[in-house]
């Protein structure tokens, strides 16, 4: 998706007309990101490996229109993820790595890929 118009250019939006941002153009724009398309998590980790606030990252939406739960799901998702790295640990089926082409539509998602998830021993 692509912008219609310039940004620079100065136009009236009215009250009842609908704006939508296209995120994933966003998100993937070379202009702001480096290798977009490249799947690289360290880009969003410091030195110290703390997380980066990033100024174009909007997972959440912008506006009005942003997800209210956003701090909610960023907690519940870090908590949920470490739980299942401590108890397991995560190999591919196949030993191939699943494709980064997303699946389009309202919302883009990932291929559907297998994974084992083989229990790490526990220690006290």
């Amino acid at each position: 998706m692509k912008s219609i118009m310039p940004l620079a250019m100065k136009l009236h939006v009215g009250p009842t007309v609908n704006v939508l941002i296209a995120l994933r153009d966003l998100h993937f724009d070379p202009r702001i990101w480096d290798k977009p398309n490249d799947f690289n998590p360290e880009r969003f980790i410091d030195e110290r490996g703390t997380l980066k606030n990033i100024e174009h990252l909007y997972p959440f939406g912008l506006g009005r229109r942003r997800c209210p739960g956003d701090a909610l799901a960023k907690s519940f998702i870090f908590i949920i993820f470490v739980g299942i790295v401590q108890k397991y640990k995560i190999c591919l089926s196949n030993g191939t790595l699943p494709s980064a082409e997303p699946v389009f539509g309202l919302i883009s998602a990932p291929n559907a890929f297998s994974a084992n998830f083989i229990p790490r021993k526990q220690t006290l």
